[in-house]
């Protein structure tokens, strides 16, 4: 499913926008439903509402009784999570924002059709590489062009590297085979008054 705003003024709106773009191509491409998906937009980072010592964890506000979503990492009830976080400082300069966001992904490789490749013809494949090709690729060619990709990381200790605690410790001993995280780190800019 993809989790959007009511009304996204902002950063959300420009995120917003991508990733609604992108949900509407890629589900297709990787044969992913509102079913299979959970594609959320910018996301909070909050302490988990459990021990102290159990760290940050991504949540989104779901507005059905002021919950949050949680299990935004790998999830077994659905083949993909992806997610945006803001990152501060926001620059501000002649009216103009400047935003640094990661967006992440967590899925499982061989439940989609990743790169094109069916479900029946994945073995032997990159598939990870396949991933992060076709999401590179949407972002320069299909995206909104104000976002520009600085990193891609693949490492599960550097895509988690802002989350702390048992439930990033439990990500990074679980078997990743055949499931797979990274992250695209992003910039874009975007003037306030023009969606308003």
């Amino acid at each position: 499913m993809n989790n959007t705003l009511t009304i996204a003024k902002g950063q959300d709106y420009w995120i917003q926008n991508l990733q609604t773009r992108f949900y509407n191509i890629m589900s297709a491409k990787w044969n992913l439903t509102d079913n299979t998906w959970n594609s959320y937009g910018r996301v909070y980072v909050n302490r988990y509402k459990g021990n102290q010592d159990e760290g940050y964890i991504p949540e989104w506000f779901t507005n059905s009784g002021n919950e949050y979503s949680k299990d935004l990492f790998f999830n077994d009830t659905v083949t993909a999570n992806s997610f945006f976080v803001s990152l501060d400082p926001v620059k501000v300069s002649h009216g103009e924002s400047l935003v640094n966001v990661q967006w992440l992904f967590f899925v499982n490789l061989a439940q989609m059709t990743v790169g094109g490749v069916s479900l029946n013809k994945q073995a032997g494949q990159r598939l990870d590489e396949l991933f992060v090709n076709d999401v590179e690729n949407f972002i320069r060619v299909n995206g909104t062009g104000n976002f520009t990709i600085k990193s891609i990381l693949k490492r599960v200790d550097k895509v988690l590297d802002q989350f702390s605690g048992k439930i990033k410790k439990d990500a990074l001993t679980y078997d990743m085979q055949p499931l797979f995280c990274c992250r695209f780190d992003l910039t874009f800019i975007y003037n306030s008054f023009l969606n308003q």
